[in-house]
């Protein structure tokens, strides 16, 4: 027997969290728990339902991707995967009836391992997903046997985040660069982030321009954050980079004293008792966004790590053909999950430490944890019998014997 959708239809609820959200979606972490509720409607009256089961499952993988004509790599690996019963027709058959035209509820908790897994990603070398898939499941009895058939199923995607620290520096970075007649310096106060801040970085661009009527006074600041996605289930693999945010920030060079900057101009190659110095200082910012994937250095599969390019470039003569840049070194970042100060117990320990092949020699035989590996686990929900009913604005509760509830 199967079913078609416009027969019945299952959908998956999580119930609102007040913790940490990225775009309206709730974050889970490791040992958090989370409720919702598996929601079925018959349009029909549907005989022979066996289970309503949930299973929650996740992995992480490296896409395909060519390394020479004709010749593709992908890996991939399975986190975990966990299932419950939510209903069965042996255990609740006698107590239950499915009718036409009507909703039924089942609800279930779940409560995340204690272990840092990698966090969901989605990106073109490397993707991570945590996923609710609720079914249905049909029968048809037959004379010898009774034959399973899932009918309908449906999913939902969990957004999960590990525990990553964050520190504070005592002193700011301080960074240096200079090409030609550009000197520029960056003062940056930390390397560590979390998500959806703000990165405020100090400039000071100073020009030596031997005519004082020139007219290229302005530069222009490009603030870049940049992710690496390291693939270390194969060898000789090059890292997959992008860009996730840019900041372009024009500024007007102004003319200083001459004699507040002497060592500068001394140190210039250029300098001689004509040269005029022109120069801004500003403080620029570099939004991270919301949803970036936090960095992760125990990855089996991939790494990934963040970087933070600054350069100058100021338009040279004949309409910009020859332009003067100078690039800063890359500053190294660390985008964590939790905030200053907030520790990790030392008793957290990484998921790849439970498998038994190294990262560096992948093999879809041996990737699988081993059975010590924690997993997440269904909790059974709380129930009292004589609780209020639930309140809903748009109408008053109904005090009366209410039906049973799965």
């Amino acid at each position: 027997m199967s079913l078609q959708k416009s027969t019945c239809s299952l959908d998956i609820s999580l119930l609102p969290e007040f913790g940490w959200s990225i775009k309206d979606q709730p974050v889970y972490g490791p040992g958090s728990v989370f409720q919702g509720i598996v929601k079925l409607k018959l349009l029909s009256r549907v005989p022979n339902i066996e289970k309503v089961k949930l299973s929650f499952r996740a992995y992480e993988c490296i896409p395909p991707f060519e390394i020479s004509p004709g010749v593709l790599r992908k890996a991939r690996s399975n986190l975990f995967a966990v299932q419950r019963t939510l209903w069965s027709a042996k255990c609740d058959g006698a107590a239950k009836k499915f009718e036409a035209n009507s909703e039924y509820t089942f609800p279930f908790t779940i409560q995340m391992a204690l272990l840092q897994l990698p966090p969901s990603a989605n990106h073109p070398a490397y993707q991570c997903k945590y996923q609710l898939v609720a079914s249905l499941e049909t029968s048809k009895e037959n004379d010898a046997q009774s034959a399973i058939n899932t009918s309908v199923q449906c999913s939902k995607d969990v957004l999960y985040m590990p525990y990553i620290e964050t520190k504070l520096l005592k002193k700011p970075i301080l960074l240096e660069a200079r090409r030609g007649h550009l000197s520029v310096h960056a003062e940056i106060s930390s390397f560590d982030y979390v998500p959806n801040d703000t990165i405020p970085i100090t400039m000071s661009v100073s020009s030596f321009k031997m005519d004082r009527k020139s007219p290229f006074k302005y530069v222009t600041i490009q603030a870049k954050l940049v992710r690496v996605v390291q693939v270390i289930a194969f060898e000789g693999i090059k890292d997959h980079v992008e860009t996730v945010k840019v900041n372009l920030h024009k500024m007007l060079l102004i003319s200083c004293p001459a004699e507040n900057h002497s060592n500068d101009i001394q140190n210039t190659p250029c300098h001689n008792n004509d040269q005029h110095l022109y120069c801004c200082k500003a403080t620029i910012s570099l939004h991270i966004p919301a949803d970036v994937t936090p960095n992760v250095d125990y990855g089996r599969l991939a790494q990934i790590r963040y970087k933070l390019q600054l350069s100058v470039q100021q338009k040279g003569p004949m309409g910009g053909i020859w332009n003067y840049n100078t690039k800063l070194e890359d500053i190294p970042l660390n985008i964590g999950t939790l905030g200053y100060g907030i520790g990790v117990s030392p008793d957290l320990k990484f998921y790849s430490k439970y498998y038994p092949a190294p990262a560096s020699s992948y093999q879809s035989n041996r990737n699988v944890p081993n059975s010590h590996m924690p997993t997440p686990m269904f909790m059974k929900a709380i129930e009292y019998e004589d609780a209020l009913p639930l309140y809903e604005p748009h109408r008053l509760p109904t005090y009366s014997a209410s039906q049973l509830t799965v």
